[in-house]
C-alpha cells in the first residue's frame, strides 16, 4: 500500500482479500489523515498542478511523461516531418500526432502515417509505445532500408498499407531475380548455340555431365535474394554419375542412374565401403590372405560394374530412356544439419545432348513435399566436385549436431 509523491489516491486490496470478492481499501495520503492527538487534520502540502491520468491503460501521464526524450524540446520543434519527429523522440511523437492532454484524440491524425528511415530499436520503441494507447495501431512493411512503420487509428487501414508494401516489395524482387536470371540464362544460349555446330550424337550417360544453372521455386520463394542454384554432374563409382547440388537451402552429393534399383543399392554400398575403411584403420591386418576376406560389396568396388544392364534397363522404359534416378544426402546452409538418410528422385533429360532437364525430389526431408526443379546447360564440364558420400552419414550428422551445441 503507498501513495505517489504527487498525492494521488489509489485504492488496492488487502493482502488476504486477493482471490477474493472483498471491497478495496482506500489508501488516504497522511496529510489527509486525522491527527491522533489533536483530532485535527494536517496541513497539506503546497498547492501544484497534478499530472492528469490518461486513458492509456490507467496509466498515469507522469510516467508516460517521463518517457521523454530530457532537453529534447527544441531538437524536436526543428524537424518538419512525421518521420524526423518519430526518430528524435518517440514519446513527443505520439503526443504531438495521437494525443491531447494525455488521452487519445482521433481528430488530430485521421489517416494513417508511414514512417521511413527508422531503426530497428526505433521501431520497437515505437509499437511498444502505441500499444498503451487505447485504438492505435501499428504495422511495419517492407525489407532492409526499405522498411516502413505504419501508425494510426484502425486496424484495417493500417495493416492494408503494410500489406500493400510487402506485395509492392516481393514484385520488385521478383523482378530482380528475373533479370539475374535472364544473364545467367546468357550462358546457357552460347552454349546450345556453340553445341548445334556439331554433328548430332545419341544419347549416352557420358553426356549427362557437366554443369547446369537451376530453378526451384520451392527453395527460392520467400527469399530477398534468390540464391544462385547450381548442379554438377561427374563420373561416379561403377560406371554411374555423382554430383555436387548447391540449392540454396540444401547443398550436398547426389548418386545418379538409369536404374533405381542400381542407385539405391549404390547408396547402401558406398556407406558400407566408408564403414569397412574405419575399421581398417581402427583394426589395422597384416594377414596376406585379406583381400580373400574382404566383403563382397568392396571387392565389386575394386573392379566397376560395366554400363551394360542400365543400357537394357533403358530400352525397357522408352517414354523416360533419359531419365536418371538418383539419391541425394546433403545439409542445411543455415544451421548446418546433415540429413543421412538417402532421399530419392529422378531426372528428366530433354534432349540426347542433356542440355536441359526437368528433375523432381520426392518428398524432400526439409521442404516436406515434393519439389520441381529445372536445369539448363551452361557447360559440358563440372565446375565443382562433390563431396564424398560418407560426409553426409550418419555418424557425420551426429558429429555435427553436437558441435553446433559446443
Amino acid at each position: 500500500m503507498q501513495t505517489t509523491p504527487e498525492g494521488l489516491l489509489y485504492c488496492a486490496l488487502s493482502h488476504n482479500s486477493v482471490g477474493s470478492s472483498a471491497q478495496p481499501q482506500l489508501i488516504i495520503p497522511s496529510h489527509l489523515r486525522p491527527n491522533a492527538l489533536s483530532g485535527q487534520q494536517t496541513a497539506p502540502p503546497p498547492t501544484r498542478l497534478l499530472p492528469t491520468v490518461s486513458t492509456m491503460s490507467g496509466v498515469p501521464a507522469v510516467f508516460w511523461a517521463r518517457r521523454r526524450k530530457p532537453g529534447g524540446s527544441e531538437a524536436f520543434a526543428n524537424c518538419s516531418t512525421p518521420s524526423e519527429r518519430a526518430k528524435q523522440d518517440p514519446v513527443r511523437f505520439l503526443e504531438f500526432y495521437f494525443l491531447t492532454d494525455g488521452t487519445s484524440d482521433k481528430t488530430k491524425t485521421a489517416e494513417p502515417l508511414a514512417l521511413d528511415g527508422l531503426d530497428s530499436l526505433s521501431r520497437a520503441e515505437l509499437h511498444e509505445l502505441a500499444g498503451d494507447i487505447g485504438g492505435l495501431h501499428t504495422k511495419s512493411g517492407g525489407a532492409g532500408e526499405n522498411r516502413i512503420l505504419f501508425i494510426g487509428w484502425g486496424h484495417s487501414a493500417v495493416w492494408d498499407l503494410a500489406r500493400n508494401l510487402e506485395k509492392q516489395e516481393e514484385r520488385k524482387q521478383a523482378a530482380e531475380r528475373e533479370a539475374e536470371w535472364e544473364v545467367m540464362m546468357k550462358g546457357h544460349h552460347d552454349f546450345v548455340s556453340e553445341l548445334g555446330q556439331k554433328s548430332p550424337r545419341p544419347f549416352e550417360l557420358q553426356n549427362c555431365k557437366g554443369s547446369y544453372i537451376v530453378r526451384c521455386s520451392e527453395v527460392t520463394t520467400g527469399y530477398s535474394e534468390g540464391p544462385k542454384l547450381t548442379l554438377d554432374i561427374s563420373s561416379g563409382a561403377d560406371g554411374s554419375l555423382q554430383a555436387a547440388y548447391e540449392f540454396g537451402v540444401i547443398e550436398g552429393t547426389m548418386l545418379l542412374d538409369p536404374s533405381e534399383e542400381r542407385v539405391a543399392a549404390l547408396a547402401i554400398e558406398l556407406d558400407s565401403d566408408s564403414d569397412e575403411d574405419e575399421d581398417e584403420e581402427e583394426e589395422p591386418e597384416e594377414d596376406d590372405d585379406e583381400e580373400e576376406r574382404q566383403p563382397t560389396a568392396a571387392r565389386k568396388r575394386a573392379a566397376p560394374v560395366p554400363a551394360g544392364p542400365a543400357a537394357k534397363k533403358q530400352k525397357t522404359l522408352p517414354p523416360n530412356h533419359r531419365r536418371l534416378f538418383f539419391r541425394m544426402r546433403g545439409r542445411e546452409t543455415g544451421e548446418g544439419e546433415i540429413f543421412y538418410d538417402p532421399e530419392p528422385g529422378h531426372i528428366d533429360f530433354s534432349d540426347d545432348d542433356c542440355t536441359h532437364f526437368v528433375g523432381l525430389m520426392y518428398d524432400n526431408f526439409l521442404l516436406d513435399k515434393n519439389a520441381e526443379f529445372e536445369g539448363f546447360k551452361i557447360s559440358s564440364r563440372p565446375k565443382m566436385d562433390p563431396e564424398e558420400w560418407f560426409c553426409f552419414s550418419e555418424g557425420s550428422h551426429e558429429y555435427a549436431r553436437v558441435a553446433r551445441w559446443r
